[in-house]
């Protein structure tokens, strides 16, 4: 874990603008407050100002105008053998030539922002992003997803249902709280009055069209949407098993 208050340095080095903002934006997204980002549009101005031991991760680009990466990073490992470096490319035919000059990671664009955060998180120490869903306005609170078995619609009120028994009133439409959960995979608006979280969910009662939780609430299921139901816990079981 990064010590308290310590920032590490990490270097960009690519000469598209575009794809260092890219970049930029998924580290500073996860990680801005124990980051100071060196940002270089050639290998040539990098290596003018590169000394070992001065970065904890450095991020290059293959395909550069001037000098390309794999050249970059054989300087880079003639004077820092242990500095980690990521090649980032948009194909993957110098993966062995990354391998000879020890590169620890070889990303593919466009990038994949959970690996991203995996270099921040096993190589940096820095803590994982933990995942909320934000409800803003007066109400102003956030929500760690995993919590939140399901929400129901009461007249002009939504009823949020916790994990541990808890309940939750806002004044807000059930359209407002779906919004706020986005395309997270494992919840579903069931039913016209519902929002379901399958992770919470124990069984499907096929005959009275409803979802039985681990808290002991039923959430109804549209009669339409009841083999997208079973389609959506069956993946979800199956997922599960496999990461077991």
């Amino acid at each position: 874990m990064i010590e308290s208050g310590k920032k590490e340095f990490v270097a960009i080095v690519d000469d598209s603008q575009e794809d260092i903002t890219v970049l930029s934006e998924l580290l500073v997204k996860d990680a801005g407050d124990f980051l100071i980002i060196d940002r270089f549009n050639s290998g040539e101005a990098f290596l003018k100002d590169f000394s070992a031991g001065k970065y904890e991760a450095i991020f290059v680009d293959i395909y550069m105008r001037d000098l390309d990466g794999i050249a970059v990073v054989g300087e880079i490992r003639e004077k820092d053998r242990n500095v980690f470096i990521a090649l980032v490319s948009s194909s993957t035919e110098f993966a062995m030539e990354a391998y000879r000059l020890h590169v620890n990671r070889y990303l593919e664009k466009p990038l994949n922002p959970e690996e991203v955060e995996d270099i921040l998180v096993s190589v940096l120490g820095i803590p994982k992003t933990r995942d909320t869903i934000r409800l803003g306005g007066e109400d102003g609170i956030s929500i760690a997803p995993d919590e939140l078995v399901c929400v129901e619609q009461a007249g002009h009120f939504a009823v949020l249902y916790f994990s541990d028994n808890r309940t939750m009133t806002l004044r807000k439409k059930l359209s407002d709280l779906q919004k706020a959960v986005g395309d997270r995979k494992n919840f579903f608006h069931c039913h016209k009055s519902f929002i379901i979280n399958i992770v919470h969910v124990t069984r499907i009662d096929e005959e009275l069209f409803l979802f039985e939780t681990d808290i002991g609430k039923n959430v109804y299921i549209r009669r339409k949407d009841l083999a997208k139901a079973k389609h959506m816990l069956t993946a979800y079981h199956l997922e599960m098993t496999r990461n077991m």
